[in-house]
């Protein structure tokens, strides 16, 4: 009866801590109003600035994962712990038309340069926590 007891309780400690973990990130809508959104399958939380607008992008799931990110936020010591990542990045839309509809005659983009944040803690890819950058 007691080893019952004990079993039940740590079979329900696990699986309310399985259920209970799920990385909980910001989500902007095209109105800017920011939403919460959780999925046990996000890997990280992002966060895109292009040109002046900075938008919460939700989260990114383990099977999309960027590697290199992934590697970087494994790599946590009791002492040290890496909150975010962020990469500059260019889109070269122009190319990119080139390269894939020659014959277009329609309207081809300019590069875009985006600055995007990845970070792996519940909430952390509010606006405001990258402001400054």
């Amino acid at each position: 009866m007691i080893r019952d007891s004990i079993f039940f309780a740590l079979c329900s400690s696990i699986l309310l801590t399985v259920q209970v973990y799920s990385l909980e990130c910001y989500e902007s809508d095209d109105s800017g109003n920011l939403t919460q959104v959780s999925n046990p399958n996000f890997q990280y939380c992002v966060l895109l600035r292009q040109n002046k607008l900075i938008v919460a992008a939700g989260g990114v799931e383990k099977e999309t994962a960027e590697n290199a990110v992934t590697f970087a936020f494994a790599e946590q010591e009791p002492n040290y712990q890496l909150l975010s990542v962020c990469l500059f990045e260019k889109y070269d839309w122009p190319t990119l038309f080139q390269t894939y509809m020659p014959l277009s005659t329609g309207y081809a983009p300019r590069a875009d340069l985006v600055f995007r944040c990845m970070c792996n803690k519940d909430l952390c890819n509010h606006p405001k926590n990258f402001e400054n950058l």
